[in-house]
């Protein structure tokens, strides 16, 4: 069970680790969609919350076979085996054409070690990045899917 909790935390590091570098991470500012510190803020908390089909309207998915739907159900099945206790962020680049970003961020997670009964195993810090691209239509998304973000 202890390996089956460790190879979740790598995948939700990994996962993570890719949704982050692109949410341009900074402190204070404006967190709302129009940054890509904010795209990144709401996709964690709508994670904190359990909000799935929320945090997926944030992953820019063009091109995956991807839809929102799919991507909720990927959070949920994942964070049925960690979730996350608490994030700061840390930095937040923008490319000299404004078009992408990369946001970083300290996270902590639970790994738990039976599900079902909510038994959390261990407590692990990672620092992580989110890349994101400009939308025209939706300000910031994070590249990826449900299943590669932690």
């Amino acid at each position: 069970m202890k390996k089956l909790g460790l190879n979740y935390l790598v995948i939700a590091a990994f996962t993570l680790s890719v949704a982050f570098t692109s949410c341009g991470g900074g402190s204070g500012g404006d967190r709302s969609s129009s940054t890509p510190s904010g795209a990144c803020e709401k996709l964690l908390s709508a994670l904190v919350k359990k909000d799935y089909k929320m945090a997926a309207s944030y992953l820019y998915t063009y091109g995956t076979g991807y839809t929102v739907e799919d991507n909720a159900k990927l959070f949920e099945e994942d964070f049925s085996y960690f979730g996350i206790l608490k994030y700061k962020f840390q930095n937040e680049q923008i490319s000299a054409d404004g078009k992408n970003a990369t946001v970083t961020f300290k996270i902590t997670f639970k790994i738990y070690e039976n599900k079902n009964e909510g038994i959390a195993e261990e407590e692990k810090e990672e620092d992580m990045g989110f890349q994101l691209i400009k939308t025209e239509s939706d300000g910031w998304k994070i590249e990826g899917d449900g299943r590669r973000l932690f």
